[in-house]
């Protein structure tokens, strides 16, 4: 009787150890440090990705609006820094498309050609008007070209040529 209690014992010890597992649950633990969630912070805005980074805070102005006009065509950019959470809009009816683009997809956009104006309070409008078209590659047989530019000291500049005069 005491070999059957005994091997019953060492049975039930046995099973204990594999349903409850023991020290090893049979859980991989994971040796990689956990990935950080990427979400913008209070400086990077709407623009947090990784496309678009924190180029907006290299800027030298905080808002900019430019308004092209060819004959049935238009193009508008409105970019405005807005206490570091930047909003930008887009029109395009240019070569018979109708495209209007705003928030990420604009600044996406905008990303690679706003940074690369060399302006500052000291620009004049003529200057303005040669950067903005060299930076947005316009096609110069526009008939009229207006930009407006605000600098974080309020200072602005503003230019406007109508080439049907």
């Amino acid at each position: 009787m005491k070999k059957y209690n005994m091997a019953s014992l060492s049975i039930l010890i046995a099973l204990g150890l594999v349903g409850c597992g023991g020290t090893d649950d049979g859980t991989v633990e994971n040796e990689q440090p956990p990935m950080e969630e990427s979400t913008p912070t209070e400086d990077e805005g709407m623009a947090g990705d990784e496309t678009t980074g924190g180029w907006h805070e290299s800027l030298s102005f905080e808002e900019f609006q430019l308004d092209v006009e060819y004959k049935s065509e238009e193009y508008e950019v409105d970019y405005d820094y807005n206490n570091g959470n930047p909003e930008a809009e887009i029109q395009d009816t240019r070569g018979g498309s109708n495209i209007q683009v705003a928030g990420d997809e604009a600044l996406d956009q905008l990303a690679s050609i706003l940074p690369e104006l060399d302006i500052d309070e000291q620009t004049s409008p003529d200057e303005l008007v040669q950067a903005v078209v060299e930076a947005f590659d316009l096609d110069e047989t526009y008939d009229e070209l207006d930009v407006d530019v605000e600098f974080f000291n309020n200072e602005e500049i503003e230019a406007e040529e109508d080439q049907n005069q």
